[in-house]
């Protein structure tokens, strides 16, 4: 009985050795080392957390023949930014020009360069956020069929603007070393230039469709 289970295990040894050589030679397996090793020219990104692509077609005014194929997942910080920054600048400025109307008289100079500061750096605030939101875009719908893109973006006051076009309208922006960035980056479309997450499309294609590399 020893002899006969000793010769079954070097059998199994035996049939195991032989799998594990035959999986290790496999065509998928020497491609997946052969994609690992030159992973720099890969052309994926994992997606990290889950998104809800839902589509807005009343709201952003797209025909339903449009798919959503990227939804901003920094949309909700980027509104919220810029209501705080415009309601806060708004009221940081009425404020500083309240006090300096009814104190006018008792107001020393340097309180009046200070103020007079304070409001500069409240304006400030308001367009350089407004204008900052502008660069991202919301949303982008596609209707494959004609090869068409509407990008939804906002304007200076927070109001949904349409940007049409088609690949041939888009003109990637290339790095310094020459690669482009599988994460993220910046596509000029249209003469106007807008910041793009890999991540926030629904498939890889159409972010790499974006920088022309398919």
């Amino acid at each position: 009985m020893v002899a006969l289970s000793l010769v079954q295990r070097c059998s199994s040894l035996s049939f195991t050795s032989q799998v594990s050589s035959k999986l290790l030679t496999a065509p998928g397996l020497q491609n997946c080392k052969n994609f690992a090793r030159n992973k720099s020219i890969r052309q994926l990104f994992t997606l990290q957390k889950t998104l809800h692509f839902r589509p807005q077609y009343k709201k952003d005014g797209v025909s339903k023949c449009y798919n959503l194929i990227y939804k901003n997942s920094q949309g909700p910080l980027l509104v919220i930014s810029r209501v705080l920054s415009t309601v806060g600048g708004s009221l940081g400025v009425a404020l500083t020009l309240w006090y300096l109307s009814s104190r006018w008289e008792a107001l020393q100079q340097w309180e009046v360069c200070v103020l007079g500061g304070a409001c500069i750096f409240c304006v400030a605030t308001v367009v350089s956020v407004n204008v900052i939101a502008r660069f991202y875009l919301m949303r982008i719908y596609v209707n494959e069929s004609e090869g068409r893109f509407i990008g939804i973006h906002q304007s200076f006051f927070g109001r949904l603007n349409q940007i049409k076009y088609s690949i041939e309208d888009v003109k990637p922006c290339v790095r310094v070393n020459g690669k482009a960035n599988h994460s993220k980056s910046t596509v000029w479309v249209k003469n106007k230039s807008f910041h793009l997450q890999a991540a926030d499309f629904v498939l890889p294609k159409y972010y790499n469709a974006h920088l022309k590399l398919l």
